[in-house]
Order: structure tokens, then sequence, then C-alpha cells
């Protein structure tokens, strides 16, 4: 399947940093974990890292955002960039995951929501030292599963396929549906990974 990023760096920065939760469950934590956890969260870093391969690293500033958009009579403004295309001065990133991998995330994920419930556990004390002061580690991860499951639409992913076919870094041009589709979508990514309280999205700057 298929799924759809935006060039986001507090999405990329909180992706990147499961890496340090994966590594230390993995590595740190063999001779505490039950077998259990420690099949699933060396399946989950397997998946993670399919994934990980497929994004610029965190802090990477998209080259796109410091282009001039062009305009194309009724079509959207758009800028050119080294991703799979470029809406509005911002990358779009298409990545491909599969059930699979998404599915073992979510196990972890589950894994860890339910030891820190209880508090008592060793996975519960391994999450305990891994958390930065102030971090909601397992809420971070949540979103993170959520927004790599959403759904990107169709008239967008068309225009990216369209666009990039003969070329990975084409000019994007949207229609005016592609255009609303894009911006759903762009609600849809601040929805799912921006709320109860997390900071102002980085995409929200974005007129």
């Amino acid at each position: 399947m298929q799924a759809l990023i935006l060039n986001d760096s507090v999405f990329l920065e909180g992706f990147h940093r499961l890496e340090e939760l994966f590594h230390e469950l993995t590595s740190l934590y063999l001779g505490v974990l039950s077998p259990e956890e420690i099949w699933t969260a060396e399946a989950a870093y397997e998946g993670w890292w399919r994934i990980a391969r497929q994004l610029p690293p965190a802090g990477t500033t998209c080259p796109c955002r410091t282009r001039r958009p062009d305009h194309d009579g009724q079509n959207a403004p758009v800028a050119p960039g080294p991703c799979l295309g470029a809406v509005k001065g911002r990358c779009l990133h298409v990545i491909e995951s599969n059930h699979v991998d998404l599915a073992t995330l979510e196990l972890l994920h589950g894994l860890l929501s339910r030891s820190g419930g209880e508090r008592t556990t060793q996975l519960a004390e391994a999450l305990k030292d891994i958390e930065r002061p102030g971090e909601r580690l397992v809420d971070d991860f949540r979103r993170i599963i959520a927004t790599l499951r959403l759904q990107p639409p169709p008239e967008l992913m068309a225009a990216l396929r369209a666009a990039t076919a003969s070329h990975a870094t084409a000019r994007i041009h949207l229609n005016p549906a592609q255009n609303r589709a894009y911006r759903a979508f762009l609600r849809r990514f601040e929805q799912t990974f921006y709320r109860d309280g997390r900071p102002e999205p980085d995409t929200a700057r974005h007129q």
C-alpha cells in the first residue's frame, strides 16, 4: 500500500525518535523483557526501518520550501523539488508500506500502552528509562501510526504519478479538484498528528 507523508519537521522528528526506542528495547533489555516482547520490538524495528529509508532524516529542511512558487494559469501554484513532487512549496513523500509492518508497529504500541497502565512490568520500567522528561512517547507513537495509515486522495496520487512518471523531480501542477484534495489531505494530516496539546503544526504556517 502507498502512503503520503508531508515534509513536516515535527512529524519527521517524532518518527525518527522511535528508532531510539526500538534500539534500546532490542539491545539493552534482551535479558529483561519476555520473548514475546523482544520479538515484537524486533519486528517493529524492521518495519520502521523499511519506512524510514524512504523518508529524509529528522532536521532536514525541505529544499522545496526555499523555491519561489510558479503560477500556471488556473492551476494551483507549485514548486519543483527533489522529492516525489512538491505542492505549493512543500514536498510530498510517497512511501510504500505493508500491512504486516504497520500491524507489528501497532502490536508493539499496544504492549507499551498496556504496560504503562500497569506500571509494574519490566516493559513499563524500560519505557520509563527511555522516555525523556515531559515526553509522551507512547502517545506520539500512536499518532505516527495513525498518520501512516492515512489514505492518500486518489486525485492527488494521480497527479503525482503523472508528473513524476518520467522524472522524479517534476513540477506538480494541480487542477482545482486536485488542489481541493490536497488541502483536504493537509487538514486530515493535521487533525491526525496534531491534537490534544501538541506543538503548533509545521503545516499550519502553510497558506
